[in-house]
């Protein structure tokens, strides 16, 4: 049990030192992320998951925290693995229509954070709606990007009308 509450402060340590300047740890949820789970989702995917998704989910897990900008915070949380394969059996339909598409984590808002490709870039997109691709916003290539170095908070945080 030791172990563990030390992992948990090590993996939290890790999170906090790395965060944009702009982005604070509310907590995390770190679950240790086997191989056999990662080609579990990976089959029902029907495809590999990027290298990048695997390292993450690999040494960080699950992460909530706040955006901050202009004295206003966001709230945002990226799934764990076990959450990112529920989002995708409740939101896949026999259509396909998310194929290709890996869902990464939400904010209050209710918009979801994927991973896809759009117009031939692959990385990390927010919409309103995930099977519509006309609301896709890109965000940043990786989670790591947009957490660690900032890139694409401008986008999480602008408003995407839906209608």
């Amino acid at each position: 049990m030791e172990l563990l509450v030390d992992n948990l402060r090590s993996t939290a340590q890790n999170i906090i030192d790395r965060l944009h300047e702009s982005i604070e740890l509310e907590e995390t949820d770190y679950i240790p992320v086997t191989d056999d789970k990662i080609l579990a989702y990976q089959t029902l995917l029907q495809m590999k998951l990027p290298d990048w998704y695997i390292n993450f989910q690999k040494e960080f897990g699950q992460i909530e925290c706040l955006i901050e900008q202009d004295g206003r915070k966001y709230w945002f949380s990226t799934f764990s693995i076990d959450d990112s394969q529920g989002h995708y059996q409740d939101l896949y339909d026999a259509n396909g229509e998310m194929k290709q598409r890996i869902p990464l984590g939400t904010d209050m808002g209710g918009r979801a954070v994927f991973y896809s490709e759009r117009d031939g870039r692959n990385g990390i997109y927010i919409s309103y709606s995930i099977p519509d691709s006309t609301y896709f916003r890109f965000i940043a290539d990786t989670l790591e990007d947009f957490l660690f170095r900032g890139i694409g908070i401008s986008v999480f945080l602008s408003k995407i009308n839906p209608e």
